[in-house]
């Protein structure tokens, strides 16, 4: 046991000396990964991040009157069903940014950038200038030339994918296509169901673009969340209005007719005339009434359009970024440097133990 164990001192004695004895060359791997770290670092893609963060607010609603709570009944719409049904749960507030239409109108984002006058979308700007550095370009036109030649093949035949609506389903081209699952590299959600606020985080190689995407995509994100939710109730203040109208016009004919009878028949007291004045009479009131109960009912759809159209506060409105999110160049060189060292140690192990083997063999 005793020479077993020395032998195990030995050999660590050995490991260390090997390192000791091949400590330049773990120096001299370490120095090229630290220069290889730093040019990385440089030729790297600049990114600047901007963020924001809002609040949905959920209106409590104003208490509806019990006779116009009653009288809306009467149209089978019902305004506490109605406030349950239209809320919008916040773990759907990702995938509405995930959204294709949405993220086709996020492409549609105007554009200011320093690297041209001319004003451009969020679809041109990355096709002009895509986000890939000096790196990038290096890539796209060497090892990823067979992929760069294919893109220019789709965009030749792009006449061929132009985006399709119908009612039931939309078809877009394959290149857009590509450039809407590129969007997930620029713009991401948070939502935080604690206390309920999204935040939107956009990442663009300029500071500007970055922060004119995280302001638009902030806007489609209410107008999205607003159209969900008060949609049920656009929906019954539209059958309303519509009902609105018809009985408006039956009572208005149902009016004119009773008028016209009384002009006709002034000096005449007949019974038959007195019955179909009577007549006349009631199918007004009922008219009357049926409008009277329609226009409380539009009052009332006017009300719940109102009440459920949420509102937002910014907690954190977007700001121009000042400073680059990335690359981090000291993060990466100090990285880098520790990347060397253990490099430089896996040789110094591999050729230690290949030596060792020699020896046993």
């Amino acid at each position: 046991m005793g020479a077993k164990n020395s032998n195990e001192n030995i050999d660590v004695v050995e490991v260390l000396k090997s390192i000791w004895v091949s400590r330049r060359l773990i120096i001299k791997v370490t120095i090229v990964t630290v220069i290889l770290g730093v040019i990385y670092s440089l030729l790297a893609a600049k990114v600047y991040e901007a963020t924001t963060t809002i609040l949905p607010q959920t209106n409590e609603g104003v208490e509806v009157p019990s006779r116009i709570n009653g009288l809306a009944s009467l149209a089978g719409i019902n305004l506490g069903a109605a406030a349950q049904s239209s809320e919008i749960g916040a773990i759907l507030y990702p995938r509405i940014v995930n959204s294709v239409p949405f993220r086709r109108e996020i492409l549609n984002t105007p554009i200011n950038s320093s690297k041209t006058s001319d004003s451009l979308t969020l679809r041109e700007y990355k096709t002009q200038f895509a986000n890939n550095g000096i790196l990038g370009g290096i890539y796209m036109y060497t090892i990823g030339l067979p992929s760069t030649i294919r893109s220019w093949t789709k965009n030749e035949s792009a006449e061929a994918g132009q985006v399709f609506v119908d009612s039931l389903f939309l078809t877009i081209s394959q290149e857009e296509q590509e450039m809407i699952a590129g969007l997930s590299e620029n713009l991401t959600i948070f939502v935080d169901a604690k206390d309920g606020t999204i935040s939107i985080t956009s990442r663009m190689p300029e500071p500007v673009a970055s922060a004119q995407l995280a302001v638009r995509a902030q806007q489609l994100l209410k107008e999205a969340i607003t159209d969900f939710k008060i949609k049920k109730a656009k929906e019954e203040l539209t059958f309303t209005k519509a009902l609105y109208e018809e009985k408006r016009l039956e009572f208005e004919k149902k009016q004119e007719d009773l008028a016209n009878f009384r002009d006709r028949n002034k000096n005449i007291t007949l019974s038959i005339t007195r019955n179909q004045e009577e007549r006349l009479e009631a199918e007004y009131s009922l008219a009357l009434n049926i409008f009277n109960e329609l226009a409380t009912q539009l009052e009332t759809a006017k009300l719940k359009v109102r009440e459920e159209t949420p509102s937002f506060a910014v907690l954190d409105p977007v700001v121009v970024p000042g400073r680059r999110s990335s690359p981090k160049r000291a993060m990466i060189v100090i990285m880098s440097g520790f990347a060397g060292v253990l490099l430089g140690l896996f040789f110094v192990f591999v050729k230690y133990f290949m030596a060792y083997l020699r020896k046993q063999w």
